[in-house]
């Protein structure tokens, strides 16, 4: 079988088809307008009577079935469609039969058709990601069902804007399952600027023709890919160049990106696009391959993210480092103040003891005044005894005060000199960690800076790839170019080779021409030079009355 959605006519708009506005189908659904025409059939928007304000989308096969093998085809969309679901492919709700021809009830979708968006402006890489990736997983759910879509194309995708879904996104639906087939049947459907190569050989009859399978749609859905990216690039086919453009789509492959924002895509295009289907992908690996889309964005972005971390990092060692050195500036501020404390009770001491040494300067010089006085008053024995008893007691007082002044002066100078080596091991380990600090600085700040080279490195050799690419992809384009001349110059060749043939055999059949006649102009010189023979007697033939009987 064989189906070709082309172009439609403006006949076939305005072609009368029985249906027209409040008309009931299936005794439920009230035709309001038609929406859209197909190769199979047309769309009518539709309110359903059995439920307020609930608008539907229903389709009406052009032709009638006239038998049940006739029935069987029709219902084949429907079969296609009941037979995968997911949210990027459309649903069907309802179904009937018209005047012999079949109808089903599908969900009213609000948007766009895919189509209609590209007229108003490329996509950004971002949206194309966003609609292809969902599209991608949608024909991952119909090949593992065994079906193919067979005419995946911008008309056939709808951009939805669904209440309660996100307002700034759309969910894209492919659509018209019309000429959906399973694995094992042999349907060539779809529409011709958006065949595949081996799509375009079953209608150009190239023989052997390559088997079809599920990697057509891929090839489709690629393309509609590079086209919504690049609109410029979609082919504008006139209706008397599409069996030369079926023909050269059997032959070659579809150009991948131009823009030198998407010159990185080429690779995948190409893969995607491939002549040869066994190199494209499956579904489910195209939607994983077009996470490239968005790739020079992420890769800003975690060049951005490594240089936020490596600030904080940054920042806490400093922070580290600075509380580090004032806990031990703190520690030692502690230590000196101690140090000032004992040498302000050494000198405390030292105070009292040369309060205590002068004290006993002058009981002494008191003793001897009083012995002066002794010797000038003749004082008598007993206050003698009592002054000088009194005196020794004072005496002693003070002598048991300095040894005690002098025990806690040599406590202090001990503490003091404990405390002093404590104070010089803890500034020898300040001095040490220190060190540490500003060795653990260096390294920190060498290792931001070689952090920065390699950045710079990095940035350079993705710099350096990018051109080599770009030059790569020159020096493709340039091949590409030389085969084509090549090519051209081979057909040019070939043709001037078969000229050179054919003058070869007509100079060949000029000369056996001319040698025949040759020989026949000898043949005709040697019997005009032969003498002429004598001619025959000739007598009279008898009369009847000259014979008598024998």
């Amino acid at each position: 079988q064989e189906a070709l959605a082309l172009e439609e006519e403006d006949a076939r708009s305005s072609r009368p088809d029985g249906v027209g506005r409040g008309m009931i189908i299936g005794a439920r659904y009230a035709i309001e307008t038609r929406v859209g025409v197909g190769a199979f059939g047309d769309v009518y928007r539709a309110k359903d009577t059995e439920v307020e304000n609930h608008v539907v989308a229903l389709k009406l096969l052009h032709q009638p079935a006239r038998s049940d093998l006739e029935r069987q085809t029709a219902l084949k969309e429907l079969r296609s469609i009941a037979s995968v679901f997911h949210p990027s492919i459309v649903q069907f709700k309802d179904y009937g039969w018209f005047e012999g021809r079949l109808w089903f009830v599908m969900p009213w979708y609000e948007g766009e058709t895919l189509s209609e968006r590209i007229d108003r402006g490329p996509l950004t890489r971002a949206e194309a990601l966003e609609i292809f990736k969902p599209l991608a997983e949608a024909l991952d759910a119909m090949h593992a069902a065994g079906v193919r879509h067979q005419d995946v194309k911008p008309d056939n995708i709808f951009l939805a804007r669904l209440p309660g879904f996100n307002k700034d996104r759309a969910l894209p639906i492919l659509l018209d399952l019309g000429v959906a087939a399973k694995e094992a049947e042999m349907v060539v459907a779809g529409t011709p600027s958006y065949f595949a190569p081996e799509v375009a050989a079953q209608f150009a009859k190239r023989e052997p023709r390559p088997p079809l399978t599920p990697r057509a749609d891929i090839f489709s859905l690629a393309l509609s890919l590079r086209n919504a990216l690049e609109p410029d690039l979609r082919d504008d086919i006139p209706p008397e160049e599409v069996e030369a453009f079926i023909g050269a789509r059997a032959d070659s492959s579809p150009e991948p990106p131009r823009s030198r924002a998407l010159r990185y895509l080429k690779p995948h295009f190409e893969r995607w696009l491939s002549k040869d289907a066994s190199e494209r992908p499956t579904a489910a690996e195209m939607a994983e391959e077009l996470e490239i889309l968005v790739e020079p964005e992420r890769r800003r972005a975690r060049r951005k993210m490594r240089l936020q971390a490596a600030i904080p990092l940054v920042s806490i060692a400093a922070l580290a480092l600075f509380i580090l050195g004032s806990v031990f500036q703190a520690h030692v501020a502690e230590k000196e103040a101690e140090a000032l404390r004992a040498q302000q009770q050494i000198e405390g001491l030292a105070s009292d003891l040369a309060a205590s040494e002068q004290r006993s300067a002058e009981v002494e010089e008191h003793s001897q005044r009083i012995a002066k006085e002794y010797e000038r008053s003749q004082l008598s024995r007993q206050e003698l005894s009592r002054r000088i008893a009194r005196i020794e007691s004072e005496k002693a007082q003070a002598e048991a005060r300095a040894r005690t002044l002098g025990s806690r002066l040599e406590a202090a100078q001990s503490t003091l000199e404990s405390t002093q080596e404590t104070l010089n091991s803890r500034l020898q380990e300040l001095r040490r960690e220190r060190a540490k600090a500003d060795e653990l600085r260096e390294q920190l700040s060498e290792s931001q800076t070689r952090a920065e080279q390699l950045e710079r490195e990095r940035i350079r050799q993705e710099r350096v790839l990018e051109e080599r690419a770009e030059a790569l992809a020159a020096l493709r384009d340039e091949k590409h170019a030389l085969e084509a001349r090549i090519e051209t110059l081979s057909s040019r060749l070939d043709a001037e080779k078969r000229k050179s043939d054919e003058l070869e055999r007509s100079l060949e059949e000029a000369i056996q021409a001319r040698r025949r006649l040759e020989r026949e102009l000898v043949k005709e010189r040697a019997r005009q030079n032969q003498p002429s023979e004598p001619p025959a007697p000739s007598f009279p033939a008898p009369s009847e009355e000259d014979e008598g009987p024998a």
